[in-house]
């Protein structure tokens, strides 16, 4: 391989990996986003299952979403 080809070849390799390095950050980011929302929502829903455990209480009927959520606490 001559000189010039190699050089074309190694600017290539540099820019593919800078390439590949954008492509990372911008899969981390997106990552911490979706965990930050989704622990958003689970706070959101805290609140809403706790209202909703109040309202059965003040009913005098069984919270059927309590056992469902257990369930789903021990997946």
């Amino acid at each position: 391989m001559d000189e010039e080809r190699k050089q074309r070849y190694e600017i290539m390799l540099s820019e593919t990996r800078e390439i590949i390095q954008s492509i990372e950050g911008t899969m981390e980011e997106l990552v911490a986003e979706v965990k930050r929302k989704v622990a958003q929502l689970k706070s959101e829903k805290d609140i809403q299952l706790n209202i909703y455990d109040n309202y059965c209480k003040l009913l005098n009927v069984e919270n059927e979403l309590e056992v469902e959520e257990e369930d789903d606490d021990d997946e």
